[in-house]
């Protein structure tokens, strides 16, 4: 069966005796289920330390019937972040474009790691699917300012 396709079915019963009947019946729509595809860009493990701000950018979409054509429409997004699998609400992304999960610099604790999940919902079929990546906040190298330090 093929996606936008109509099929009528005939069926044909006949009994011991030898009698016959014959029937039609409008048939079934197929319709694509489109599943989208996700991606987290670069590395599914990284390491940042926490005076920089982290900036997580990705690629979803769903392919057209004849597999041929990316769609980007109709895709809603939802990114999430967790420390072992308990999500983290009040760290929600700072970035207006969906695409992309940004946070500023000193928002994540140290030496701790965290995954960002991306779950991308397709309005069309209502079908979703996920991407994820860890993320490891390492201390920064701390740098001594002493005041006068240069002249005695």
């Amino acid at each position: 069966m093929f996606a936008g396709s109509k099929y009528f079915f005939t069926a044909r019963l006949c009994n011991f005796l030898g009698g016959c009947s014959t029937s039609s019946q409008a048939g079934i729509n197929v319709v694509n289920f489109q599943i989208p595809t996700v991606k987290i860009l670069g590395s599914p493990s990284r390491t940042l330390s926490r005076q920089f701000p982290l900036s997580i950018n990705s690629d979803a979409y769903v392919m057209g019937c004849d597999d041929a054509i990316k769609s980007y429409r109709g895709l809603e997004y939802t990114w999430s972040l967790s420390i072992d699998g308990v999500a983290q609400p009040s760290l929600v992304s700072a970035s207006v474009d969906e695409t992309k999960f940004t946070l500023g610099a000193y928002q994540l604790a140290v030496d701790t790691s965290y995954e960002l999940q991306l779950t991308v919902l397709s309005t069309a079929s209502q079908k979703a699917s996920s991407a994820s990546v860890q993320i490891f906040v390492a201390s920064g190298v701390i740098v001594a300012r002493i005041l006068g330090g240069s002249t005695q």
